[in-house]
């Protein structure tokens, strides 16, 4: 039967604090990824012309910066 001292139990518990930690980041870059594809899909459901406008802006931002 293995022994386990205090520093190992620390050790074990640490750990599952840090993989906890990285589901909720996951988690979280999930919530965010799935909301801004929603509202990607939103907007072009309601505008029809909405790559020409993204197309136009950009154009406008590339031409501000050389001016």
């Amino acid at each position: 039967m293995p022994k386990y001292n205090n520093s190992n139990k620390e050790d074990f518990i640490m750990n599952e604090k840090g993989d906890g930690q990285k589901f909720v980041n996951m988690k979280s870059v999930g919530n965010f990824t799935k909301n801004a594809i929603e509202s990607f899909e939103e907007n072009i459901v309601n505008q029809k012309d909405y790559l020409e406008k993204v197309k136009e802006n950009e154009e406008f931002q590339i031409s501000n910066k050389l001016d």
